[in-house]
This record gives structure tokens, C-alpha cells and sequence, in this order.
């Protein structure tokens, strides 16, 4: 592929200071009102088991995709998480983490990100980008114990907005990296 004139770039500032280029087409804003995002529910732990129920993802299941409780009690089913579903820890630790465990329950101060359109963003391409600037609020968030995020945090996140053909380019790209980075340190 043949290398953009200059011409072709505009300059953005992201939201943690720094300049960068994208190409002029892409569009550039926040997630909000392209993401739908539900915080996990306050399940009532008196329903909590360690033998029967759904399993239920806290913000230390996030890491392996395994749950250690499960709950054995009545819900609302928009609280139900599947494999692949785009989850963030909003307590602590704000890494974003694709679920590869069976099918459970969101727990409180856990959120699922989804897309609000389909043609404007790539589900997968959302688990990338926010990569960096959750890192970015961890680091710069203080508190005296544990730091929290909001949803309008996660909402006011500036990203660039190629087209959905980019978008999933860039995903597979990235996603094939992160396999690779894996199996290496599997290894």
C-alpha cells in the first residue's frame, strides 16, 4: 500500500495530551452515544453457593474467565454475560477483558460494553482502542484506597473513528498480536 501524502493526515490531540495524525477520513470523538454500557447488578450474597447457581463474574474473575462463586437466585436476564462479551473491571484495575467463560451473571462495579451501532463501530475494535486510555485513568486517578471509573468516564474516551472495513483490519491485526503475545508468554 502506497504511503499517505502528508495532506492526507490531520492532527488530534487524544485526551491524555499527546498529538497524533490520522488520516483525514476518519472520523475522531467520544464513545459516548456509540457504546451502550450496563453496570453489573448488587446480587443479594446471601444467594451466593459454591455448588449450584450461575456463575457469577466479580472484577478478579475478569483475569482468567473463571468465576469462583455462583449465584442460585432469581435475575433479570440483561444481566447475562456470554463468551466474548467486552468487560471492564470499574474498580482497581480498569483493563478491558473479552469473557471466555461460560455463560454467567455481571456482578456490581463490573460493566459490558457493547457497540450502540454497528455500522458506526466494531465490537472489537471498541476492546482495542480503550486499551490505552483505561491504562491512562488508572494511572492518573488518585485515591487513598481502591480508584473507581464511571460510565461517563468510559464515555468521555476520545478515540479515532476509521471506516467498519479499517475498523476490522485493524482488530484482526491487533487481536492476532495479542495471540502471539500470549502463546509467548505461555511459553
Amino acid at each position: 500500500m502506497a504511503k499517505k501524502p502528508k495532506s492526507d493526515y490531520k492532527k488530534i490531540k487524544v485526551f491524555f495530551g499527546k498529538n497524533i495524525e490520522i488520516p483525514k477520513e476518519w472520523k475522531y470523538g467520544s464513545l459516548e452515544q456509540k457504546i451502550n454500557i450496563l453496570s453489573g447488578f448488587a446480587f443479594n450474597s446471601k444467594k451466593f453457593s459454591k455448588e449450584k447457581g450461575l456463575p457469577l463474574i466479580r472484577i478478579r474473575d475478569l483475569t482468567n474467565s473463571q468465576t469462583e462463586t455462583l449465584f442460585d437466585g432469581n435475575f433479570s436476564e440483561e444481566y447475562l454475560v456470554n463468551s466474548g462479551d467486552l468487560l471492564v473491571g470499574m474498580d482497581g484495575d480498569f483493563s478491558p477483558h473479552l469473557w471466555n467463560g461460560s455463560r454467567a451473571l455481571l456482578n456490581q462495579r463490573v460493566c459490558k460494553i457493547t457497540t450502540s451501532n454497528h455500522n458506526v463501530l466494531v465490537q472489537n475494535f471498541i476492546y482495542h482502542v480503550i486499551k490505552k486510555p483505561l491504562r491512562h485513568y488508572e494511572s492518573t486517578i488518585s485515591g487513598t484506597t481502591v480508584i473507581h471509573i464511571s460510565k461517563k468516564d468510559i464515555e468521555n474516551i476520545l478515540i479515532p473513528i476509521p471506516t467498519i472495513t479499517e475498523q476490522t483490519k485493524i482488530a484482526s491485526i491487533l487481536s492476532g498480536v495479542d495471540a502471539n503475545i500470549e502463546a509467548t508468554q505461555k511459553v
